[in-house]
């Protein structure tokens, strides 16, 4: 049911649904088209990560690829980096500029570094790209080999160090050995320090040549160190734009309207308590729609003479559908008293009213058209009559039953009563007993009285004239009452005891709507007799309703 409910809320409001993704999508293709053309180099990088030099210092521990890679892509983005490239390709921007059109993204499970330049012009893109992957590993190298140096120099002092201490120690060797002879020995002292000497001597001699040896060492590890970073693909001159994507922004601009579209008419729908369907009005008021009266034709001008109702072919046919709908409801309970209301105001009861007695009356049944609405009486202008006497008058006395019946010259079996002079007292007037009495009467002489009534929300009147009838109708205009409205004026007419048939959609804005569909009578262009609209779907409606707000 829900699902029902928001495609009939989408069908309602296809014109919003067509037109924001349309909309969005030619904002979406003006932007693309103003805005400037972003182009896109990229540089692919290797990055081998150095090893430890064991030989030089032995506890230092070796890096993993990520974590070089990583690095590596941090240090890419220094700003010193990013001024040296600006100065050497002398560009006409900033490090801060520059650095928010590079982006350095290291390769998942990989040792692969993607550096990639975005700029308005495509060899600038290329040669900042290139610029910026050689400056970049000429500084690694250059900090690299300043490390490297640094080691070297330090193991040379410590060379420097080992010599001259083997030096000195062995010419104290030399003076000792000097002052001994067969004649004379050395005292016990001094030949434990020449012992002790020429065995420190030994030692450092075995150090000194040592470190001599790893001087190979340090060369063989600065070549592995030199070359960490290697260019696998140098930056090319991109041949088209990758921003703006006009295709893509259009699609997705389309995409995004069609979504705002379809929850604004959901919405709308949401906030919009009127009836415009068959399904909200039983859904909402539980009554079963028995008549679909379209809106058509034009609005009748004030200074035109008045029309008479049931008169007119293009208003006939609906009409007869409501008069058989009416007619069957009531079959195994034959009602010949029906009271015609609505909701509020200027929903078209009184209309529907004179048409649905007139239609009765076309059925060849003495048909009684009986204006009780005091407040707003409407009848006596539908069928071109003066109001100076009426039912008000007929109640207070002041005239006989015969002098206010009137026969509709141009309606066969209609006639009618107007609701006369407005009284100061309408509900105490017709719930009386002498209006009691008055229906009876007029139900033993007429087949069918059509009593036309206030909308029940505004006065009490019409509650207390339905629950004196036979059935009543309730009518809807599409579109405009609201089924909170209609459903309390249904529970209020329920509470008295109203027999309500159900209701009378009035004023269907189209012919193709939901609700029925629509035949046109009468012979076409070519003179073939009758047709059927084909655009048309629903039930049966064939009838026409002005614009006006005719109560």
């Amino acid at each position: 049911m829900e699902l029902t409910r928001a495609l009939r809320a989408a069908r309602r409001r296809l014109w919003l649904v067509v037109a924001l993704p349309l909309l969005a999508g030619f904002a979406a293709a003006a932007v693309s088209a103003a805005l400037p053309r972003v182009y896109e180099a990229q540089v692919g990088v290797l990055v081998r990560p150095a090893q430890p030099i064991s030989s030089l210092d032995p506890n230092a521990a070796a890096v993993t690829a990520d974590q070089v890679a990583v690095t590596y892509s941090q240090l890419m983005t220094q700003r010193s980096l990013l001024e040296k490239v600006v100065a050497d390709l002398r560009l006409p921007m900033t490090a801060d500029d520059l650095s928010r059109a590079v982006s350095v993204a290291p390769q998942s499970n990989s040792t692969l570094l993607r550096v990639t330049v975005r700029d308005t012009s495509p060899r600038r893109a290329r040669n900042v790209a290139n610029k910026l992957v050689d400056d970049f590993i000429a500084q690694t190298k250059q900090i690299q080999q300043t490390q490297v140096d640094q080691y070297a120099a330090r193991m040379q002092g410590q060379v420097q160090q080992l010599l001259r201490q083997i030096q000195g120690e062995q010419a104290r060797i030399d003076e000792l050995h000097a002052q001994s002879s067969a004649a004379h020995p050395l005292p016990p002292s001094d030949q434990a320090q020449l012992t002790n000497l020429e065995q420190q001597v030994t030692v450092d001699r075995s150090q000194y040549f040592q470190i001599l040896g790893s001087e190979s060492d340090i060369e063989v590890n600065v070549a592995r160190t030199m070359d960490s970073v290697i260019v696998i693909s140098p930056a090319v001159t991109p041949d088209s734009p990758v921003s703006p994507k006009p295709l893509l922004d259009v699609a997705l601009a389309i995409a995004a309207g069609l979504v705002v579209a379809v929850g604004a008419a959901l919405l709308i729908d949401h906030l919009d308590q009127s009836v415009k369907t068959d399904a909200e009005l039983t859904e909402r008021t539980g009554m079963v729609p028995l008549a679909h009266i379209p809106l058509t034709g034009r609005r009748r001008r004030s200074q035109d003479a008045p029309g008479v109702p049931g008169t007119d072919p293009s208003v006939v046919e609906p009409y007869k559908t409501l008069r058989t709908n009416v007619l069957f409801s009531t079959l195994d309970h034959p009602r010949s008293t029906v009271v015609v209301t609505s909701a509020a105001p200027n929903e078209g009861k009184s209309v529907v009213s004179a048409n649905f007695a007139a239609a009765l009356a076309a059925d060849g049944h003495p048909t009684l058209l009986l204006d009780c609405d005091f407040r707003r009486p409407s009848q006596h202008r539908l069928f071109g009559r003066i109001r100076n006497v009426g039912l008000s008058d007929l109640m207070l006395g002041d005239v006989e039953e015969a002098e206010v019946l009137r026969p509709v010259d141009r309606v066969p079996n209609l006639w009618l009563i107007t609701s006369g002079r407005v009284p100061p007292n309408p509900t105490e007037l017709l719930g009386s007993e002498r209006m009691r009495e008055l229906l009876q009467r007029l139900e033993s002489r007429f087949a069918h009285v059509v009593i036309d009534t206030p909308p029940v929300n505004a006065v009490a009147d019409p509650l207390i004239v339905a629950s004196r009838s036979g059935a009543t109708l309730f009518v809807v205009e599409q579109g405009r009452t609201s089924w909170v409205a209609a459903r309390n004026a249904v529970e209020a007419l329920q509470r008295v005891g109203a027999h309500v048939l159900g209701a009378v959609v009035n004023k269907v804005m189209t012919p193709e709507s939901h609700y029925a569909y629509y035949y046109r009578y009468g012979p076409d262009g070519n003179g073939n007799g009758h047709r059927a609209d084909p655009a048309a779907s629903g039930a049966v409606v064939v009838a026409a309703n002005d614009g006006s707000r005719t109560r």
